[in-house]
């Protein structure tokens, strides 16, 4: 088939035009090389609102070539620049997908949400996704998101406001031009996530599962809250901010209280990581320690056990000096 005639159309034109073109190019760009393309997010579930991303998984044979990445993401940043919609494009390629846990998400993203768009289908080549594995790495996202909003890394426990001064405490990115209330939603949305699986256990397969799911699983005094923003921010305003007064009084006070909600959540994560360091498993006490040095805690408890770990002749006391390291230069600046 050409890359041109894709297996899957939104019948939305202007979407459908953009992935018609990045398929295209990236197909002619690199010949032979993409085994599939895949549509996921929100757009392949039927949830894109107005600023949503066309999320697009373009997956490469085997291992990347030397300089392929690099082409990749020049190619895709230029594609960006042009593009209309906003892309979401990671690199990805076969290995990278069955033998990396790192991308496990995207494991998840294509196995349950994807929609082949481009080439043969790779499904039930991948692997099966192990609980532990998965929410280690899904819980790298907020932190992320977090300290791109907060524009602090490590992050500090408790946080404050992005920026206190503004009307909306910087979570509509108001230092730029182009203001939006994605990332408001998407740390939400990651945060209620990472408690589903840190609560009940539970893998969330689809970005607009994340609230129902927690309703069914978690339903604490959160819940309501979750369901105005989203309901809100996404839904109704499909993450552009409004411009009346009482639109913006109430997302005014939404932005409160999602800096309690990101508190919260790290509070939660701490208790969840002062637990792992007490693990059996020197692999789960070792990505605690590691979590450790991308939020800082001051906490005494927190502080016993990194100084016990770090006296013990073994990696996890070389992991434990590397985050008591990285707690003091924090602490002394």
């Amino acid at each position: 088939m050409a890359p041109e005639d894709l297996l899957f159309q939104l019948g939305i034109p202007l979407a459908d035009d953009v992935l018609r073109g990045i398929v295209g190019i990236f197909a002619h760009a690199f010949p032979g090389r993409i085994r599939a393309a895949y549509l996921v997010g929100s757009y392949a579930d039927g949830s894109a609102v107005a600023l949503s991303d066309l999320d697009i998984r373009l997956v490469f044979r085997g291992a990347f070539q030397e300089g392929e990445e690099d082409r990749f993401r020049q190619m895709r940043d230029s594609c960006r620049l042009l593009s209309p919609i906003e892309i979401d494009m990671p690199p990805l390629s076969e290995d990278r997908l069955q033998f990396d846990p790192a991308w496990m998400h995207e494991v998840i993203d294509i196995g349950t949400n994807g929609r082949l768009l481009y080439g043969r289908e790779l499904r039930s080549d991948l692997p099966i996704v192990d609980f532990e594995t998965y929410f280690y790495h899904l819980t790298d996202a907020p932190l992320m998101f977090m300290s791109r909003v907060h524009q602090v890394n490590p992050l500090r426990f408790p946080l404050d406001y992005p920026e206190p001064v503004e009307p909306l405490y910087g979570y509509d990115g108001a230092k730029g031009k182009n203001k939006s209330l994605k990332m408001l939603v998407h740390i939400a949305g990651f945060v209620a996530t990472c408690l589903i699986g840190m609560k009940a256990g539970r893998i969330v397969t689809k970005k607009k599962d994340w609230l129902p799911m927690y309703r069914v699983h978690i339903d604490d005094e959160w819940t309501s809250f979750l369901a105005t923003l989203y309901g809100r921010c996404k839904e109704e305003w499909g993450y552009i901010v409004p411009t009346e007064d009482g639109d913006l009084q109430f997302l005014r006070e939404t932005c409160r209280q999602a800096l309690r909600f990101e508190n919260y959540y790290l509070a939660c994560y701490r208790e969840y990581l002062i637990e792992e360091l007490y693990a059996a498993n020197n692999d789960r006490q070792i990505r605690a320690l590691r979590r450790l040095r991308q939020v800082i805690y001051r906490d005494a408890r927190l502080t016993a056990r990194l100084e016990n770990l770090a006296a013990q002749e073994s990696g996890l006391g070389g992991e434990a000096l590397e985050t008591l390291r990285v707690y003091q230069e924090i602490n002394e600046s």
